[in-house]
């Protein structure tokens, strides 16, 4: 009896024991620290597994670029530049006829009277087609202003005068057929304009100088002269050019000009001067004929310069 008391004493004791470390928490926050609740005790907690690396997806294969497609493009010409220093035209001039009137005037009113009263004082005249040249060395004073001289010369035939208003002369077509002219001009030549696009040069040109037109075997219709005349005057010779470059050579140029325009005498003087016409037209007279004149004209040759 006595051992049984004995052994459930010892068992109770034991079982005292045991059963607070059972019940030493219930939750997390039972726990010091960073340990924590599990069944019923207070451990530290395992560090984590780092998970494993996944390996990336292998990627899709690229597909490649399509190739460029040939992209043909002309080269675009270089401009030229018109010129710059200097440089000589040489043209080829075609006139395609004249227009004008001559009037003979005297400081004699007497004589001025008999001129009207005959009929031979005023008459349309002109002259028939021609050729010519004209030749023009000019500086350039900037790429769009050009200045020099200039020198033209044509000839032609046919001559044409029309008394009007007046029987008191008479003439067929036959007796104008072999009488030829003669135009000479000289004086300043004015050039200007500009680059249009690579190659073409536009703009305009004015000659102002001298003007000498020659009739050989002279009019008929003044006052039964025959002898050559010669009228000197002032002229102008406005136009519109377009010039096209050619090629461009270490600055050296070369180009094709063509220019319509007109030349124009507002003003020119004849007088009789030969001994063998003293009888009809004496210095008494104090007379000349006085005519202006437009001949159209056609221009086209080639300049070279820098």
């Amino acid at each position: 009896m006595k051992r049984f008391v004995i052994s459930c004493t010892i068992a109770l004791a034991v079982t005292a024991i045991a059963r607070p470390g059972a019940a030493q928490c219930k939750t997390d926050i039972d726990c010091k620290g960073d340990r924590i609740c599990e069944n019923g005790q207070c451990v530290t907690p395992a560090a984590p597994v780092a998970p494993a690396p996944v390996a990336p997806a292998p990627a899709a294969a690229a597909s490649p670029a399509p190739a460029p497609k040939p992209i043909f493009n002309r080269p675009k010409p270089r401009p030229i530049a018109a010129f710059e220093k200097g440089y000589l035209e040489f043209d080829a001039m075609i006139g395609v006829g004249s227009w004008g009137q001559k009037r003979i005037k005297s400081d004699d009113s007497d004589y001025q009277d008999g001129f009207e009263d005959a009929g031979v004082d005023s008459r349309s005249a002109g002259t028939g087609p021609y050729g010519g040249i004209y030749v023009a060395p000019r500086w350039a004073a900037s790429p769009s202003f050009h200045i020099g001289p200039y020198f033209r010369i044509g000839k032609g035939e046919n001559i044409g005068v029309r008394i009007e208003d007046s029987d008191a002369i008479e003439y067929d077509d036959d007796d104008l057929e072999d009488i030829g002219h003669l135009h000479v001009g000289v004086g300043a030549s004015l050039k200007f304009g500009g680059l249009v696009g690579s190659r073409v040069w536009v703009g305009g040109g004015l000659d102002l100088g001298y003007h000498r037109t020659g009739i050989e075997d002279g009019e008929p219709g003044i006052v039964g002269i025959d002898e050559p005349e010669k009228y000197n005057g002032f002229e102008l010779l406005p136009r519109f050019c377009v010039e096209i470059f050619l090629f461009n050579l270490s600055g050296f140029k070369m180009s094709i000009p063509i220019s319509v325009g007109a030349a124009i005498v507002p003003f020119s003087k004849w007088k009789a001067s030969d001994d063998d016409v003293e009888e009809v037209w004496e210095d008494d007279y104090e007379a000349y004929v006085w005519a202006w004149q437009i001949e159209p004209v056609i221009m086209f040759g080639f300049a070279i310069g820098a």
